[in-house]
């Protein structure tokens, strides 16, 4: 749950930073892009939430590397349906 955490802080730095961006008046192509940052660093720390859980519901084993790699593959597939 650290790594969820120190993302969780990373984008709500990202969000303070769009906002100053928005006061600053600075280019909307350039705020599009710091908002599509922030977008991805959200969906890989809901991937990351979704994997953890997923974990947790296999009787609390950890997965192996090759598990916990089909897992986040089967995550980002459902996350890019939405």
């Amino acid at each position: 749950m650290a790594a969820i955490d120190a993302g969780l802080a990373r984008v709500e730095g990202q969000c303070r930073g769009l906002r100053r961006m928005v006061e600053e008046r600075r280019g909307c192509e350039e705020i599009l892009q710091q908002l599509v940052a922030a977008r991805n660093a959200l969906d890989r720390i809901g991937c990351d939430l979704l994997v953890c859980n997923l974990e947790g519901a296999l009787e609390g084993e950890p997965l192996t590397e090759a598990g916990r790699r089909r897992v986040e593959a089967a995550v980002g597939a459902v996350m890019r349906l939405r």
